[in-house]
């Protein structure tokens, strides 16, 4: 969570603090330096305006966009995102997963996204995990994720199914977790 009365600049730059000393950390949150990465990262999400604003000065959306700013910020190689998308409006949501994407493609990072999104997990990652009740439903190229293999996944129960539920072996019978999603 980003601290309410905490500026901006200091909340993204947070995501750099594994690679600074406890005391370079400390004097920043006063006198913040170095500031370009932060410039940087508010700058993919629109909200340059708002790099110095106080965070509990910020609507839900641009709370949710800094937290990503702050992730982009991060020297990070391992991206792992838990609904990016929930607080976004759909043009907000896109450029949220193209500036995630594009930044785990120039760091040669793994991102890993956890989404309900399903139309813009498949139209934005190249492979698919679907889980249910914990176990690996399906592991498979976007491409090959099936509008059947998601009704199965998301179906609580069988009666909810529009028309008769496909036969597929390996999901277990249960309730539907998120559809998970992995670009390298």
């Amino acid at each position: 969570p980003l601290p309410a009365r905490q500026r901006v600049v200091n909340a993204v730059l947070a995501g750099r603090l594994p690679h600074e000393s406890l005391w370079h950390s400390l004097f920043r949150l006063f006198y913040p330096r170095d500031l370009a990465p932060a410039h940087a990262a508010v700058a993919r999400f629109d909200l340059s305006e708002k790099l110095f604003d106080r965070v509990d000065r910020l609507s839900g959306g641009e709370r949710q966009r800094v937290g990503l700013a702050r992730l982009l910020a991060s020297q990070a190689t391992l991206l792992l995102v838990d609904e990016p998308l929930s607080a976004l409006d759909p043009s907000r949501s896109q450029q949220a997963i193209d500036a995630l994407t594009a930044t785990a493609r120039e760091r040669g990072a793994t991102l890993v996204a956890t989404l309900h999104h399903v139309e813009m997990a498949l139209a934005n990652f190249p492979r698919i995990i679907g889980l249910r009740d914990g176990v690996v439903a399906f592991d498979l190229p976007a491409a090959q994720v099936t509008p059947a293999l998601l009704q199965q996944l998301y179906a609580n129960h069988l009666q909810e199914l529009d028309g008769p539920a496909p036969e597929i072996d390996f999901l277990p019978a249960g309730q539907a977790l998120p559809v998970v999603m992995v670009c390298r």
